[in-house]
């Protein structure tokens, strides 16, 4: 649009405004002039009359109309929202509502090629197209695309984002008007949309309102409007009805009545249950079980056996050409007596995989009998080369020299010896202790348990309403309310409040039946939330009377709504903060990964006590001054209750509103803390957090979260928060929970489920300016992720096409970019083009900052061309990466699973590291997790593989209990430890136990008079094993937390894989940590 085409515009709304103006003041001069002092007739048939008599003004005027787009359709813009320019002829303050900044536009601003963004636009007839003012966190330091409009002068091409953002006075005040709350002025019709208010509106503030069927509805649209009409008709001349009739014929398709009266009361039938579960985590959980098939059938010999397969490097151990075998034969070959046994010495290359050198052996050992019941060939997939006294086995294809043993071998100063047999494994002996097999949950409400509760409600209702005048049949229709709250965590909504009120206040059967209604309808509510937020063995009907229609789909990135979240209330507090804190306040944060870019607060609230429920109403609602198009699919809401104490000697005197108006806007760190954590800092000395949780916005599907919400809250105990990971699930009754309700709309909004992309034009490093090569090369060298300044990212993201060449770019790049859904077309351009990322760079992919699952998932690729070693080594950090983990369907989790299928020393290794995080109590949501996986480990079919868990579970059982008698004996603990371990032998079976810190042992019994324990405090206990051919020592220890150990042994084994990669063999002896519980595990020496 022209600069003169715009001056035209404003000055025909200007002069509309001003007709509309004079004639208004004229209509209520001749009002004024009409009113009676006296009036004798009934005033609502008076002022019908009136309102009848402005209509027929109105039409027979015969006016020009004026043109409104208001209800155009969306441009075409690349998943880009575009709101129409609303041009109306009563002013209402501000022309134009989305567009800012307009006068001192003069042109048109095309998209960067830098930003590789491809729009398409049409343009309606003298109209203005702009799309939705962008939140002010785009503003300062995001990427914002630039659409073919007319546009903010200061967002002129922004190339980069800026994590630490400073967030905006609007969201940083405590006053509730700077939240954008609809209809918040008491306005039921919103001036900037249609005149009739819509079902939705009428839904969110009625709690009575049900929608009807269509039939009902147009019938008494029909009714409505035949009414009208003959009013009309009586009191107009032929002319005037003639424009009546035209007028409303004319809006006859968009009228809409909706009524407020229901088809029919509910009752307490309608709380029906349903085998269907709405929790999202089953759906997740299928999903995940639903590739379990494709798991299986990938892998070769699957159906008959995983073994232990040794560890592989990407890399040489040894600097020589030539090393030295002795190969034994081992118990599977047939023989009468041991001394049968063979052994030699064999002088091999390090460059021969291990088929070679089996071949090799096999040609010494094997008969020609043996050889021609083979048909004359060396059955290579019959025999396997193992590790010497292990059931270790060699990689068929793995050269010799890259195998992790024979640098143990040699930094031991002995020759690398090795076992020849049959390739099979020992049958485990089952004892009839398996291991639980389900996902235990705490909850304090089931389907049996519900059942009998609303049973007991329905009787109380029917004596109630049997008797409506006796108000002492009401009292134990509460306690039968309370009953059933009770088992959602005290969670009493303000709903459910209100409808008790009516309830008491009833005074007639009419307003009773209402009350009956109101409560049932809270409840079903209430329970439908519960039942979304926790791991319930059922769902309610949330649709009993059969009124709600299916809604239809639509793109997150075709709406121009602001995301609106409402807090309404924290329920189930400890009954210590009661006493410890004076007020309540709830802070809110719009997060991607540890990123803030959202955030507001709420007043300071008093816990409430009305009929015995015990909340803080916070009322709180925010729209983040975020649209939906620019959320981020893995977008989370952290929530952080804090708390203000009582006023006492060493607390200050100041009012929770001057602290919060003196309080620091940086409230969450905008980096990655080495311990997974967000540090918080507290804006004064008396205020506390107390706990914090998260909340998923879009869930699996892609669906944005609608209705009312659960939260559980995890208790802080100090100021960090973990804003990422799975929605929290409510898992103990002692849990407090946030009662929250994202906006309902008439349709669902999903997050575009196909993104395309982008072209994008790679271009030469060496053809950018020497001096933009210097900087950026020294990004390379030196920048991390996590702490790059806003120039970096700037420059980064401008300039990504000429970086395309160096894989240790791309995390540099990615941290630049920003990841709302215009953006991601981009961003997987650069995937699919990208330099192969090393597995050590593509493990940074893994980091909470990146959230994009497709991101994720392109890591695990480049993470399985890796050594096995690699793998093995780092198996803790990829459990821990499970946390930063959206959804239970995940590409880490699937790879998990699927290594576990191909080496079992892996998937023992996976089982025991997610049974220490399943006992972590402080994340009951990652626990559920970790034990859904490790279910999931033991129905891949791999054969005595639960046998064996259970087996090693009663030995850590046994070695506990020891561990706490011996520390008990004082002087006489040695004794009393081999008296426990002779009672142990003779009860357990040690030839089928496989040592969890060396899974591969041969195990046959204890050498009991080698066991001893050590004189520290906690006193470990040293246990000695016999094996088949050697005898093997452990340490286990209880009292301290292993997991730091773990950590330092496992850097040993990093740096001297750094050094052994580069051919410096420092013969390093390291160790292995391998925590089995809280505080307690067991330590290997490895040579």
């Amino acid at each position: 649009m022209s600069d003169r085409e715009l001056e035209l515009v404003l000055e025909y709304s200007r002069q509309t405004y001003l007709k509309e103006l004079a004639e208004r003041k004229k209509e209520e001069k001749s009002q004024e002039e009409d009113v009676d002092l006296l009036i004798i007739e009934n005033p609502e048939v008076l002022e019908q009359d009136r309102k009848i008599k402005q209509i027929k003004q109105m039409l027979c005027a015969k006016k020009e109309p004026v043109d409104s787009y208001q209800n155009v359709p969306l441009s075409p813009v690349h998943y880009l929202p575009q709101s129409p320019c609303f041009i109306q002829p009563q002013y209402t303050g501000q022309i134009f509502p989305f567009t800012t900044n307009l006068c001192n536009q003069q042109q048109f601003q095309l998209p960067s090629t830098s930003t590789a963004i491809h729009f398409e636009q049409q343009f309606f007839p003298s109209t203005s197209v702009s799309v939705p003012n962008s939140p002010d966190f785009w503003s300062n330091n995001f990427i914002q695309p630039t659409p073919l409009s007319i546009m903010n002068s200061n967002l002129i091409n922004p190339l980069s984002i800026q994590t630490d953002v400073k967030t905006s006075e609007k969201n940083s005040s405590n006053s509730s008007s700077s939240l954008k709350i609809p209809f918040q002025n008491g306005d039921l019709i919103d001036l900037q949309s249609p005149m009739k208010a819509s079902s939705l509106t009428i839904e969110e503030f009625d709690p009575l309102y049900k929608k009807l069927q269509k039939s009902e509805m147009e019938k008494n649209e029909e009714n409505e409007q035949r009414n009208t009409n003959e009013e009309i008709k009586n009191n107009s001349d032929d002319n005037t009805d003639k424009c009546v009739d035209e007028a409303t014929t004319d809006n006859n398709s968009n009228k809409i009545q909706p009524q407020l009266h229901q088809q029919r009361l509910l009752a307490c039938e309608d709380f029906n249950t349903r085998q269907e579960l709405s929790c999202d985590f089953y759906k997740e959980k299928q999903l995940l079980y639903e590739r379990l098939p494709r798991i299986r059938t990938c892998l070769n010999n699957i159906s008959q056996n995983v073994f232990f397969l040794a560890p592989v490097l990407d890399y040489f151990v040894t600097p020589v050409d030539t090393i030295k075998l002795h190969i034994h034969q081992d118990d599977t070959w047939p023989r009468d007596t041991p001394e049968e046994l063979q052994s030699f010495e064999l002088a091999c290359a390090v460059k021969k995989t291990t088929d070679e050198i089996l071949l090799e052996v096999l040609i010494r050992l094997l008969s020609q009998e043996e050889i021609q019941r083979n048909e004359g060939q060396i059955p290579l997939n019959d025999y396997a080369l193992k590790v010497f006294g292990t059931d270790e086995f060699l990689v068929p294809d793995a050269p010799i020299g890259k195998n992790l043993f024979v640098a143990q071998f040699l930094a031991g100063g002995k020759d690398v010896d090795l076992e020849v047999g049959r390739k099979i494994l020992p049958k485990i002996k089952t004892n009839n202790r398996l291991i639980s097999r389900t996902i235990s949950t705490n909850q304090t409400l089931n389907e049996e348990l519900f059942t009998n509760l609303v049973q007991n409600l329905t009787k109380h209702l029917t004596n109630c309403l049997a008797d409506p005048e006796d108000k002492k049949l009401r009292q134990p229709v509460l306690q039968s309310i309370k009953l059933l709250t009770n088992r959602t965590n005290n969670v009493q909504t303000s709903e459910l409040v209100s409808a008790i009120d009516l309830l008491y206040s009833a005074n007639n059967l009419n307003l009773l039946h209402e009350a009956v209604n109101f409560i049932i309808t809270s409840l079903i509510h209430l329970f439908r939330a519960y039942c979304c937020s926790s791991l319930a063995d059922f769902s309610i009907n949330t649709d009993p009377l059969g009124l709600i229609e299916s809604s239809s789909i639509r793109d997150s990135a075709l709406c121009n709504e602001k995301l609106l979240i409402s807090v309404e209330s924290a329920h189930n507090l400890p009954n210590s903060w009661k006493s410890l804190y004076k007020s309540f306040y709830l802070e809110m944060h719009l997060m991607y990964g540890p990123n803030s870019f959202g955030r507001c607060k709420s007043l300071a609230k008093q816990i409430v006590n009305k009929y015995g429920f015990k909340f803080v109403p916070f009322q709180l609602w925010n729209d983040f001054d975020v649209y939906i198009p620019y959320l981020p699919r893995e977008v989370q809401i952290c929530f952080i209750l804090c708390g203000v104490p009582v006023v006492g000697e060493e607390c200050s005197t100041t009012t929770h509103n001057e602290l919060f108006s003196s309080s620091n806007s940086s409230l969450i760190a905008p980096h990655y803390l080495s311990n997974e954590h967000l540090t918080l800092t507290n804006n004064t000395n008396n205020e506390k957090r107390l706990a914090f949780a998260n909340l998923p916005l879009f869930n699996i599907d892609g669906f944005l979260l609608q209705g009312p919400l659960l939260v559980p809250m995890y208790q802080m105990n100090n100021d960090t928060v973990h804003p990422w990971g799975p929605r929290p699930l409510i898992s103990d009754s002692d849990e407090i929970i946030l009662f929250v309700k994202a906006l309902e709309y008439d349709y669902r909004i999903r997050f575009p489920m196909d993104i395309t992309p982008s072209e994008v034009h790679w271009r030469d490093f060496g053809a950018l300016q020497p001096e933009k090569q210097e900087v950026l090369q020294s990004l390379l060298d030196s920048a991390v992720s996590l702490k790059l300044t806003k120039d970096d990212r700037e420059l980064l993201w401008s300039e990504r096409h000429f970086l395309h060449q160096f894989p240790s770019a791309l995390p540099l790049v990615l941290s630049s970019a920003t990841w709302g859904t215009y953006n991601l077309g981009n961003i997987y351009a650069l995937l699919k083009k990208w330099a192969p990322l090393p597995p050590i760079i593509a493990l940074e992919l893994l980091l909470p900052n990146f959230q994009d699952r497709y991101v994720r998932e392109y890591a695990i690729k480049s993470i399985k061309q890796a050594s096995s070693e690699f793998i093995f080594n780092l198996i803790t950090q990829f459990v821990e990466a499970l946390r930063f983990e959206t959804f239970e369907d995940s590409a880490l989790a699937l790879f998990l699973l699927e290594h576990s299928t191909k080496d079992r020393r892996f998937a023992l290794e996976l089982f025991w590291q997610l049974q220490t995080r399943i006992q972590d109590v402080k994340s009951p949501s990652f626990a559920s997790r970790c034990k859904l996986l490790q279910k999931m480990l033991l129905d891949l079919g791999i054969p005595s593989l639960e046998d064996e868990i259970a087996f090693q579970q009663q030995f850590l059982d046994k070695i506990d209990k020891i561990s706490l008698i011996v520390k008990e004996c004082g002087e006489s603990a040695t004794k009393t430890l081999k008296k426990e371990l002779f009672q142990f032998l003779d009860v357990f079976d040690f030839a089928n136990l496989r040592i969890p810190i060396a899974t591969s042992f041969c195990c046959k019994s204890l050498s009991i008079d080698d066991c001893s324990i050590f004189s520290s405090k906690t006193k470990p206990i040293k246990i000695v094993f016999k094996g088949k051919r050697n005898s093997f020592g452990i340490i286990y220890k209880a009292g301290d937390d292993l997991r730091q150990d773990a950590v330092v042994t496992q850097l040993v084994r990093v740096m001297n894989d750094i050094w052994l990669s580069e051919q410096l063999d420092l013969r390093i002896i390291s160790f292995r940590c391998m925590p089995t519980g809280k505080d307690k595990g067991l330590k290997l020496n490895v040579f």
